[in-house]
């Protein structure tokens, strides 16, 4: 009895594009590095948007829910814009975020997963009809990190990804937004006093995200193993 394989979605075969040779070669490692890129801007900008945010929250609401689309920041916003701007804004810097962590996994950690029989056996189990299926129906509810990861190492198209998440992101920030309106009267205290002390909170703020990453620096430092001299002679 032949041994069963389950075979996985490549660039190419999600995009419909024949390749041959360095391409084939070139193409996946083009998409690992863009997709690896795209989520370090993701967190340096969504880092940015919490330290603007008691300054720039009154002044900019747009700009710092673009750069911070999280429920929160819908809510706050909600009554300062127009609604459907900030629901067209959120929904699609959710959808860009969403897409950039489904290809990290699919094409960064599903090759790793690969070589191991764990991270096989995970992938297999997530590339089921049943779990695809589960899965998109909580990305459609919230595309939460961990649910896009999964879907990114099993076998739904990268298409049929984007459809649902970016659907259900429309839906789900409309409803937050439509929520940050009707709580208005609880929610413009708070805005209110964030601008009112923009500019100190965000100082504190830049500083501890410094210092924390200063301090991150110092731990991985040492606890880096000392180099291991070659002998001479």
């Amino acid at each position: 009895m032949a041994a069963s394989t389950t075979e996985f979605a490549t660039p190419s075969r999600l995009i419909g594009v024949n390749t041959s040779g360095r391409d084939r070669e070139l193409r996946p490692h083009l998409v690992r590095t863009l997709a690896a890129a795209s989520v370090a801007a993701i967190v340096v900008l969504a880092q940015l948007g919490l330290v603007l945010a008691p300054s720039q929250l009154g002044r900019h609401p747009l700009l710092v829910l673009a750069l911070r689309p999280t429920p929160a920041f819908l809510v706050l916003v909600g009554d300062l814009v127009a609604p459907a701007t900030a629901m067209l804004i959120a929904s699609v810097s959710r959808t860009l975020v969403d897409v950039a962590y489904f290809a990290v996994a699919r094409y960064g950690a599903l090759p790793l997963a690969q070589r191991f029989g764990v991270g096989r056996n995970l992938a297999r189990g997530m590339s089921r009809r049943t779990a695809g299926r589960g899965l998109l129906a909580v990305a459609f509810v919230w595309s939460s990190t961990p649910v896009v990861a999964a879907l990114g190492l099993g076998r739904t198209s990268i298409l049929t990804f984007l459809a649902v998440t970016g659907a259900g992101n429309v839906v789900t920030s409309s409803l937050f937004v439509a929520s940050g309106r009707q709580l208005s009267g609880y929610v413009a205290p708070i805005t209110t006093w964030m601008s009112a002390h923009g500019g100190p909170l965000t100082a504190a703020l830049g500083g501890a995200m410094v210092l924390s990453a200063l301090v991150a620096l110092r731990r991985n430092r040492h606890t880096q193993p000392p180099a291991v001299s070659r002998p001479t002679g």
